[in-house]
């Protein structure tokens, strides 16, 4: 029986690797994985739904693609911090992805 490989000993040299999340808050989950696999060798990008610039830990770091940053009163699935409004509907479309500005 073969052992299952750690992370640690994993050489993903040259790989591409496109990390997707919900929401970059502080940015710390998304920000370890990244860091985890570049020091595999990888070739990594970061796109998440949501961006709140404004929350992160890592002052000019972002996700390298997001949809759209919050605003006021927009619902993010899984949170607390901006509630739903009562006119919020199902199947609200967000923009299409565009680059972070760093």
């Amino acid at each position: 029986m073969r052992p299952t490989p750690s992370p640690d000993k994993v050489y993903l040299g040259g790989v591409r690797v496109l990390v997707v999340d919900d929401v970059w808050d502080s940015g710390s989950t998304i920000v370890a994985v990244r860091e985890r696999l570049r020091k595999a060798g990888a070739r990594v990008q970061t796109c998440v739904l949501h961006y709140k610039p404004g929350r992160s830990r890592y002052l000019g770091d972002g996700p390298d693609y997001y949809a759209r940053p919050p605003t006021p009163g927009s619902c993010i699935p899984g949170t607390r911090r901006i509630p739903c409004p009562s006119s919020h509907s199902a199947g609200v479309s967000c923009p299409p992805p565009h680059p972070a500005q760093r």
